[in-house]
This record gives structure tokens, C-alpha cells and sequence, in this order.
């Protein structure tokens, strides 16, 4: 996992044990402090937020509560009989 700090723009290379930690660090060129988060958290929150506003933007006026709704073609369709 690649950590790089905002004031210098060094960039380092933190060993996979740690990967799944978060942890702070110093920085050797300017010491400036270094917040590293957990690799697996940022997908899962960005991919969230992304189905959040997929939903709102193809749907700005559904309740969110309310029951999916079945579409047209298959609202009347049945299955055939055997």
C-alpha cells in the first residue's frame, strides 16, 4: 500500500501487514504527521456514496421506504402453466 504525504509529496511504501490498520507516521523529509487508513475502507465507502447518488438521481422522488416497484412489461405477465 502507497502512503504519500500532502506537504512534500514524498511518497512511501507501507508493508502489507499493515495494510488493514490505521496508523499515523512521521515524515522523513519534513516531518510533517501522516494519517494512513485501512486500504479496504475507501472502496466501500466511495462505492456507497456512488450507489447513493445513482439512486437519487435516477429516482429524486421515490421514498426510499416504499416497496420496489414492478415494472410495466411484467406487472400483468404470468408464468406459463405446466
Amino acid at each position: 500500500m502507497r502512503c504519500t504525504c500532502r506537504s512534500c509529496g514524498r511518497t512511501y511504501v507501507v508493508a502489507q501487514e499493515l495494510s488493514g490498520l490505521a496508523f499515523r507516521m512521521k515524515c522523513k523529509t519534513c516531518g510533517q504527521p501522516i494519517a494512513v487508513h485501512p486500504a479496504a475502507q475507501a472502496p466501500i465507502l466511495l462505492s456507497a456514496i456512488l450507489a447513493l447518488l445513482v439512486a437519487v438521481y435516477l429516482f429524486p422522488n421515490r421514498d426510499p421506504s416504499a416497496p420496489p416497484a414492478r415494472s410495466p412489461a411484467t406487472a400483468g405477465a404470468r408464468l406459463p402453466e405446466r
